[in-house]
């Protein structure tokens, strides 16, 4: 909710034409932040049409956060109505990207820089953010790992 990582994909050479995060203050009610997560989305939207839309599937480890990260998921599904969204669990992010279910963090972005040396991420949620389209861009546009 405080910072939700963007990764664009150009569809057709599946290269990457932006990465980037929306920062909040987290001391802003949910409202202000999802108002500012929003807008900021939709300079995007307008900058880069989309064609699909990847998201990470939400887990259930402290029940309270897992719920303010769906109001952000809402958010995301209103923003992007007009478009195919699919979901993916952070284990088959971690299998496809990293290799194996329990990935870390790093070994991710290891597997990552292999590839996309040439990228730098700000922060895990740019990583995350890009582990999760290029799981769906395996799985739906036969992108090579």
């Amino acid at each position: 909710m405080n910072s939700t990582g963007i990764t664009i994909f150009a569809i057709d050479t599946l290269e990457p034409v932006c990465v980037t995060h929306v920062k909040v203050n987290p001391k802003e009610t949910h409202g202000e932040r999802l108002h500012e997560q929003r807008e900021y989305i939709k300079k995007l939207i307008a900058t880069y049409p989309p064609y699909e839309i990847a998201i990470e599937r939400g887990y259930t480890f402290y029940n309270n956060a897992t719920q303010i990260l769906y109001k952000a998921h809402g958010n995301l599904n209103e923003l992007f109505y007009k478009y195919p969204q699919t979901y993916y669990p952070p284990k088959t992010i971690k299998k496809v990207v990293g290799k194996s279910g329990n990935a870390t963090k790093e070994k991710v972005q290891e597997e990552i820089q292999k590839r996309f040396s040439d990228v730098e991420f700000a922060n895990d949620d740019e990583s995350d953010s890009f582990a999760v389209a290029i799981t769906m861009l395996v799985d739906k546009y036969d992108m090579k790992w």
